[in-house]
């Protein structure tokens, strides 16, 4: 997972360490220029959180834009699902790719669970314009 990245030598250090000394927090931030590889380190991050060697776990959501937005709908169904329990890993990690394009209403819907997260609930969001989030 990790070996597969190229660049992000400094980040991806960072994060280890967080892991290992257990102080990462519950909410990240990438951001960077647009194809650099952020969303990459954070499905490598969810595969590290859960010891997982699958590219896809059931205990991490990929939520991405549909059309021109993240609705809100889809940011209400994060919120019910960060209340649950991991299924098979030992985290639930939601990465939000695009977070810039969230509503309005669905970037205030998600207010709750950044300020206040549930136990081992890990929010990433990635973007290009971190200006605009």
């Amino acid at each position: 997972m990790w070996s597969q990245i190229i660049g992000h030598t400094q980040q991806i250090s960072q994060l280890k360490k967080g892991i290992s000394e257990k102080t990462l927090p519950h909410a990240l931030l990438f951001c960077g220029v647009e194809g650099i590889g952020k969303k990459q380190v954070a499905l490598a991050l969810a595969q590290t959180l859960n010891n997982s060697t699958k590219s896809f776990h059931p205990d991490c959501v990929l939520i991405e834009p549909t059309g021109k937005t993240i609705k809100i709908d889809v940011l209400r169904e994060l919120k019910q699902k960060a209340t649950l329990h991991p299924l098979e890993g030992t985290a639930k990690i939601f990465i939000i790719d695009e977070a810039d394009k969230m509503t309005t209403a669905g970037a205030n819907a998600l207010l709750k669970i950044l300020e206040e997260p549930p136990a081992d609930t890990y929010l990433i969001l990635i973007t290009s314009r971190p200006s605009l989030i």
